[in-house]
């Protein structure tokens, strides 16, 4: 057959199934090829074009994204409630 490429990262496939795109894309909809796997050079490179018209987000284009983020807060939980029973009184 032809030449193998190791694919990076997981791919699916569109709805329309024309092209891939990287599975955080909104257009995913299934798995074709997981991280690591071995595909056909020709399939991966007419895939990765997307004939549909759209971009295809496997090939990204260089974005920087200036954006500030905020250490994760801690928010503490109630303690729960006591559910152990208080002792009766002597009858």
């Amino acid at each position: 057959m032809g030449d193998k490429v190791t694919v990076d990262r997981h791919l699916c496939l569109t709805e329309q199934g024309c092209c891939v795109v990287e599975e955080t894309d909104s257009r995913a909809r299934w798995l074709k090829w997981p991280a690591g796997a071995e595909v056909d050079r020709d399939e991966y490179e007419r895939l990765t074009k997307c004939s549909c018209g759209k971009a295809s987000s496997v090939v990204p284009e260089t974005v920087e994204l200036d954006f500030v983020t905020e250490p994760a807060v801690s928010k503490k939980r109630a303690p729960a409630a006591n559910k152990s029973r208080t002792p009766q009184g002597n009858k």
